[in-house]
This record gives C-alpha cells, sequence and structure tokens, in this order.
C-alpha cells in the first residue's frame, strides 16, 4: 500500500510574520504552537470535522518577553519549551487552566546555544532531552530535561565532506 503526504489544512492567525512553529499530540490532543517575531505566541488545538477537514481554535495566547525561533512541547510533562537565539530556553505550559506565563530555566552561554534555529523534543529509556540547532544549520546541543531546568549534556557537528556528510562529537557525555 502507498502512503502519500497531503494537505489537510491550515492555521489561520493574526501574527503578521510567523517564525517559530510546533506540534504535538498531548492526552489525545494535536496541539500547534506558532510565534511571531515579536514574542507573541499563540496555541491551538487541531481537530477533525464532520467532513474530514482540520478544524482549528485558538485556545491561548501570550507573549514572551525575548523571542525565539523555536519551541518543542514535551507530553509526559504538558510543558512547551522555547528556545531563544543567545538567551537560552524557557517554559510554558500547553494546559489551558494553567498560568502560561513563560519561565526562564536556563541561561545558555554562546558556546553551548549558538542562534538557535530551533527545538526538537526527544525522549530515550530514561530521559527526555532538547535538542537545539544552531543558525549555520551543522551543528546541535543537546540540553537533559531535569525537573524544572534543563542541563547541557553535549553537542555534535554535521560538515559535508567530500566523502559525504561527517558527523563529529563536539562535547558531553557518551549518551547518544
Amino acid at each position: 500500500q502507498v502512503q502519500a503526504v497531503r494537505r489537510w489544512g491550515q492555521i489561520d492567525t493574526d501574527l503578521r510574520a510567523p517564525r517559530g512553529f510546533c506540534m504535538r499530540q498531548v492526552t489525545g490532543v494535536l496541539i500547534a504552537v506558532v510565534m511571531d517575531r515579536r514574542g507573541e505566541v499563540r496555541q491551538f488545538e487541531i481537530s477533525e470535522g464532520p467532513n474530514g477537514e482540520a478544524v482549528t481554535r485558538e485556545v491561548r495566547r501570550y507573549r514572551l518577553d525575548r523571542a525565539g525561533a523555536g519551541c518543542a512541547i514535551d507530553p509526559i510533562s504538558r510543558s512547551i519549551y522555547f528556545s531563544h537565539a543567545r538567551g537560552g530556553f524557557w517554559r510554558s505550559t500547553v494546559d489551558v487552566s494553567a498560568d502560561a506565563t513563560p519561565v526562564r530555566l536556563a541561561d545558555a552561554s554562546i558556546r553551548r546555544l549558538p542562534r538557535s534555529l530551533g527545538a526538537v523534543y526527544l525522549t530515550s529509556n530514561r530521559n527526555r532531552y532538547l535538542a537545539s540547532l544552531d543558525e549555520d544549520r551543522t551543528a546541535f546541543s543537546i540540553w537533559r530535561l531535569e525537573a524544572d531546568t534543563v542541563v547541557w549534556a553535549g553537542g555534535f557537528e554535521v560538515r559535508e565532506q567530500a566523502e559525504g556528510p561527517v558527523v563529529r562529537r563536539l562535547a558531553g557525555p557518551a549518551a547518544y
């Protein structure tokens, strides 16, 4: 059987220049978060309409004091993490009944989080991680989520060579 990817719908928002987006299913609800360059954040719930069409509903809006380019949703803690180029990480919640005020988790040094373009949520058997991509699209920083903070776990770089892409460990434990 051939699988195909097709357009299902779109999210209409009042943001003029969206720059960050993340989406994840959390306890059976598909959640999408969009942010713009000014730090304005919109959270949506997406469901299927009676004719199979995408139905979006804005469920909350708030502002980050430092706009970033990436976000990642942790379905276990129901948290959303925002990355900022040189500012580190902030955490909020996707729970619409809770306070959405973002909390700054960690300052990131330029060496560890250089001009981040986004964040991705990763899990393993024991731990939960965020991976952030740097601005030149070659290096990744890995952060372990621990209680109310993030801890830098290491990083790696992918460089194009004549024989193809080469991965090089930059620093950190052998956790990968």
